[in-house]
């Protein structure tokens, strides 16, 4: 990682103390801080790789401080030093740095972006190695810096553009780095190789002086309305058809937008990207707001009024007479032959054979060739041949590889090679790994040879920190021509393929096992995805675990459009698996959630392949069922209750109450809908099953519905319905009123003399029983002025029915089921009920006695409580945000098991008479709001929670 390149000033402090911190730690691997920021909980900030990247290499202005004390601490351990004094000293530089105004431009891009724009705008392709060669082109920087400097607001950008070559980043940068200079003005100089959108919101907001992380919306809000941020921003974004794929119309869309606001001046550089009439709708020019050739925001830099054929014939006496670079050229003792030269060289530059004189890439390159040989090249020599001065870039590649003799094809196979190089570009190994792979003869020596031939001056080289060297070409135009060379020989997914193979862990294949891919290098994790993708392999690799996890999940989704069947499922869990912790997460993590999401998108052979490679996992997800489904306005339907039944076929069946005013029938092995019941006309809050007089099964739901129709029409006033239905057939059988407001809780049991009975609690304080057969009402219980949200039901050991119910305010009691009469109120203190109870269960305890458990939304623990005496016994703590939903059931020894779900969207499997906790496990991100569990017929137990995020999971436990 190279130390960021930002002006003086205190967020230069900032950068160059978090380098140095960066430097004592050894150069640690971002993982490698997530990791011990991790390990060390007191530190503040975001765990995330990309994160942490951004503070330490980009120039801008870190948007969260907590962050950069996060990274400042983890760097202080890495390196054996203080910790907390770090983080002291940093948040101060950080707070210094937010109060820096920040006169100059903020800079974005790959690699270095300002040593991008210097070297652009002194006439070099890759890095300065001598003078300014940057010659003519005065019209177009005068257009160019009009624009920029223009008072009245012109309501869009201006758009540079013309063949590859034609000195479109030349022009924006001279003129980006000139206003840099002589104005006070702020600016975002962005080069946009490998950009995203979201890249581009964070350096135009740092350069407006907004320290907070926001959204491409926010930002055009931001710099709208706030009169806070600068009077006049300028944004000189270069090279927009190099962006990240895929994200080329988001930032044209988000440039035009900018540029309408009033202290906005937005300029880019871009070729055109279409083929024909370049203005027509749809195309990049036309998203930038240039409607024809004549429009006001275009200079095109073929046209007559921008060509400057003195400019680069001047351009190529630079190059051709530069003394500064190290490099003898013949014809810096003979000025003459160079003025000459150059014009043939001028006059000879051109993209396809199309508008001679025009390409200044082209003359650069010939220009160079001519540098390295000792013979003059004279045009007033009698018989020189214009004809081996190439004209465009494709001539001089083959004119240069033809003058190497037996060299030819091996520097051109490196060539080729690099011309596939992603990102920053290869390392001397990767390219020589890459080169072998495609067949090319290549080793350590024919490296050197390149290095040392006038080849050399089509490479682009960068260090990083560990001292690396990475190469890639240049220009664009240059990758461009040797690919297109390749897909003509209809080598190029070939090539990719056999890229993508050199990528692969050794002992990988297709598929690989997870434990594989543990140690793959960054660029393999970053790039393998695009070069399988291009060589029509990235569907075989989605059916490999180790390959979602470890590599970049944006990289992989950004080829989901090419994928179909089971590795679309595959994406697309690996797309709502993949949140802002993601990077920060161990392998572990990763990998359940994957699982667990694989199960949700239907991608099972991923899913159980997962479980396989995870025998630790006590719990796994089984079956995922999405009762709440997406509703209008963009909603998720909450899961508010389940139950569970044999069916008559002997598979087990899931009930479902959710918040759009339906009960559902599931299959619980396969998820499918087998009934869905209609007949609530609100949230469906409740449900419950109990065998009928005939021995079928039937479910009792009850919710947030109520009907009014008047006595006077014929209605029976205000009520609310508990409905009865047949499991089998769906069919509506009875309908219980008596309630006046929304019933939140069912529950059945078997009455003293036999026959089954419904318990009811509503919001309308009324606990009411009822004869399930008949449906009518037995007795009406009326201690919860606050309304009953919860009930129980258990049997003494006399065989008597009792009833628990609770208020969700304070209050949990036990009722005799036959009678109505009051036994107990649970308190745990004298002076304090039950912390808003909203969930009660019972279990037999090893002494026979019965216990009850609550647990409430605002209390972060489970109490357990005594049935007959209302004590507390013991809480069993861990839960956040309240524990908010309770089940129990017998484990295979015969003890109590108690399942709880908390509002964080975790489970907690307890042994409660231990008071201990066996397992967590995670798989929803919304409160958990019911719980159950069952026992298959061959005795493995299934846990099933239902959840606000629209979830009903089925955990299996492994045997």
């Amino acid at each position: 990682m190279s130390r960021p390149e930002v002006r003086a000033g205190a967020l230069k402090v900032l950068k160059d103390t978090l380098y140095g911190l960066y430097l004592d730690a050894g150069g640690p691997r971002l993982s490698d801080i997530a990791t011990a920021m991790n390990e060390n909980e007191d530190l503040p900030g975001l765990r995330s790789t990309d994160t942490i990247g951004r503070i330490l290499s980009e120039p801008t202005f870190p948007q969260n401080g907590l962050d950069v004390k996060a990274v400042a601490g983890a760097l202080a351990i890495l390196g054996g030093g203080d910790s907390q004094e770090q983080q002291a000293r940093i948040w101060q530089l950080w707070q210094e740095a937010g109060k820096d105004p920040r006169p100059g431009f903020v800079m974005a891009g790959p690699d270095d972006p300002r040593g991008h724009f210097t070297a652009r705008s002194q006439g070099y392709q890759g890095r300065v190695q001598g003078s300014d060669r940057f010659r003519g082109r005065q019209a177009a920087l005068e257009a160019v810096t009009g624009w920029l400097q223009q008072d009245q607001p012109p309501g869009r950008p201006l758009v540079i553009t013309g063949q590859p070559g034609a000195g479109k980043s030349a022009v924006l940068t001279r003129v980006a780095l000139d206003l840099e200079k002589t104005t006070r003005v702020p600016g975002a100089a962005v080069h946009a190789r490998g950009l995203t959108c979201d890249t581009l919101v964070e350096c135009v907001a740092v350069a407006a002086g907004i320290n907070d992380s926001v959204s491409a919306s926010e930002l055009h809000d931001i710099l709208k309305t706030d009169p806070g941020v600068p009077s006049r921003l300028v944004v000189a974004l270069d090279a927009l058809d190099e962006a990240a794929e895929g994200q080329v119309p988001r930032i044209a869309s988000l440039l035009a937008d900018l540029a309408r606001l009033p202290r906005l001046r937005v300029a880019v550089a871009t070729r055109p990207l279409t083929a024909g009439d370049r203005y027509r709708p749809e195309t990049l020019l036309h998203q930038l707001r240039v409607t024809g050739p004549d429009s006001d925001n275009l200079v095109d830099l073929d046209t007559p009024g921008y060509l400057d054929p003195d400019g680069l014939r001047q351009f190529i006496v630079a190059i051709l007479t530069d003394e500064t670079t190290g490099r003898p050229s013949p014809y810096q003792a003979q000025p003459e032959v160079a003025d000459r030269l150059a014009e043939v060289i001028a006059g000879r530059a051109s993209s396809n054979h199309q508008q001679p004189g025009s390409n200044y890439l082209v003359a650069a390159l010939n220009a160079a060739g001519a540098t390295s040989h000792d013979k003059v090249l004279d045009p007033a020599v009698p018989g020189f041949d214009v004809a081996q001065i190439p004209a465009t870039v494709d001539e001089a590649i083959t004119k240069y590889t033809d003058g190497l003799g037996a060299r030819k094809q091996v520097v051109m196979g490196l060539l080729t090679t690099l011309a596939y190089a992603a990102g920053s570009g290869l390392d001397q190994d990767r390219w020589l790994g890459f080169a072998t792979a495609l067949g090319y003869p290549v080793d350590a020596v024919a490296f050197d040879t390149l290095l040392d031939s006038p080849g050399a001056d089509y490479l682009l080289s960068t260090t990083s920190s560990d001292g690396s060297v990475h190469y890639r070409l240049f220009h664009q135009a240059l990758t461009d021509d040797l690919l297109a060379r390749r897909r003509e020989r209809g080598l190029y997914q070939r090539d990719q393929q056999r890229i993508t193979g050199s990528l692969l862990p050794q002992s990988a294949g297709f598929p690989a096992s997870a434990q594989d891919w543990s140690d793959i290098d960054d660029y393999t994790r970053h790039y393998l995805p695009d070069h399988a993708a291009a060589g029509g392999t990235l569907d075989r690799l989605m059916a490999d675990p180790g390959f979602l996890l470890a590599c970049q999940p944006e990289r992989i989704l950004h080829h989901r459009g090419t994928l179909s069947g089971e590795p679309r499922a595959a994406a697309a869990a690996l797309e709502a698996a993949a949140t802002e912790d993601w990077p920060s997460w161990s392998h572990d993590q990763r990998a359940w959630w994957l699982h667990v999401w694989a199960r949700r998108m239907r991608a099972h052979p991923l899913a159980d392949t997962l479980i396989t490679g995870h025998s630790s996992w006590p719990w796994h997800a089984d079956t995922a069922i999405r009762p709440g489904i997406t509703v209008p306005g963009q909603q998720i339907e909450s899961v508010n209750a389940v139950a569970v039944f044999a069916g008559a076929d002997g598979r087990t069946r899931i009930v479902t109450g959710c918040h759009g005013a339906l009960v559902r029938v599931w299959d619980a092995e396969t998820g499918t809908l087998l009934h869905k019941l209609v007949g609530h006309n609100g949230a469906v809050r409740a449900v419950a099953v109990f065998a009928g007089a005939d021995g079928r099964t039937q479910i009792v739901s009850a919710g947030d519905d109520v009907s009014a129709v008047p006595e006077w029409a014929g209605g029976t006033g205000r009520h609310a319905s508990v409905l009865v239905w047949d499991a089998e057939t769906g069919t509506l059988l009875q309908e219980l009123t008596g309630h006046y407001y929304g019933v939140w809780a069912v529950a059945v049991f078997a009455g003293a003399a036999g026959p089954t009975r419904i318990v009811s609690a509503g919001r309308d304080a009324l606990v009411r029983v009822w004869d399930a057969e008949t449906g009518t009402a037995l007795l009406e219980l009326a201690d919860h002025p606050w309304g009953a949200v919860a009930v129980a039901v258990f049997a003494e050991a006399d065989g008597q029915p009792r009833i628990v119910s609770a208020d969700g305010v304070g209050s949990v009691r036990v009722w005799d089921a036959e009678t109505g009469t009051a036994l107990q109120e649970l308190t745990d203190r004298p002076d304090t009920e039950v912390e808003k109870a909203m969930a009660v269960a019972v279990f037999a305890g090893a002494d026979g006695q019965t216990r009850i458990v609550s647990g409430g939304r605002y209390e972060d623990s489970v109490q357990v409580w005594d049935a007959e005496t209302g004590a507390l016994l013991y809480e069993l703590t861990g839960h956040a945000y309240g524990a908010t939903a309770v089940a129990v059931w017998a484990g295979a020894d015969g003890r109590a098991r108690l399942v709880s779900g908390d509002g964080r969207g975790s489970l907690r499997v307890w042994d409660p008479e231990a008071r201990t906790l066996l397992y967590e496990l995670t798989g929803h991100n919304h409160p958990v709001n019911a719980v159950a569990m069952f026992t298959e017929v061959h005795g493995r137990t299934r846990l099933v929670s239902a959840s606000a995020d629209g979830w009903v999971m089925v955990w299996a436990r492994v045997p």
